[in-house]
């Protein structure tokens, strides 16, 4: 009985150490405020460089790039970040494309005013001080453009790095 004990005792510890070997660390995660901050960030640095249509590439605020190719009607942006560190809400986020991120938008004029809508979909791969992880993107864009009377107001909706976003600006 004793070494009959001894062997299930074994084989369970076998079974206990291999399924710990096969367990991945959580991968860590951004609070609603942070992916925020990481959006607000990236999209304040994205639309500074006013990209033309064609492939671009241009040099990000804190290091490393961001690459666009932009193709017209519609207009369809796929923006490619690599290592591109930028500052959003305080925070400083540096990602890369998981593997992109698309942006397609329509023009139009609404009551008067300029407007473009569209979405952004896709998934970027970040890093905040020592925590990294990734970030799927699916989100309509209303972006009332600014004119002589009244500023600019973009808001978002859909989902953020797991979290819903009802509307924000």
């Amino acid at each position: 009985m004793k070494e009959w004990l001894e062997r299930w005792g074994a084989i369970l510890a076998i079974v206990v150490a291999l399924t710990a070997c096969g367990t991945e660390p959580e991968p860590d995660t951004l609070t609603m405020e942070e992916a925020t901050a990481m959006l607000k960030g990236s999209w304040a640095t994205w639309l500074a460089f006013n990209p033309p249509f064609g492939e671009s590439s241009f040099s990000c605020p804190g290091g490393g790039e961001v690459y666009f190719t932009v193709t017209p009607s519609p207009i369809q942006s796929i923006v490619d970040p690599r290592g591109c560190r930028f500052t959003g809400s305080g925070l400083t986020f540096t990602v890369d494309g998981d593997p992109s991120v698309a942006m397609n938008v329509e023009f139009g004029i609404v009551d008067g005013r300029p407007q473009r809508d569209g979405n952004i979909e896709g998934a970027v791969a970040w890093k905040l001080a020592d925590r990294s992880g990734s970030c799927r993107i699916d989100l309509t864009i209303v972006d009332y453009l600014a004119t002589q009377h009244e500023p600019r107001q973009t808001t978002f909706s859909g989902m953020l790095c797991g979290h819903e976003v009802t509307e924000w600006a």
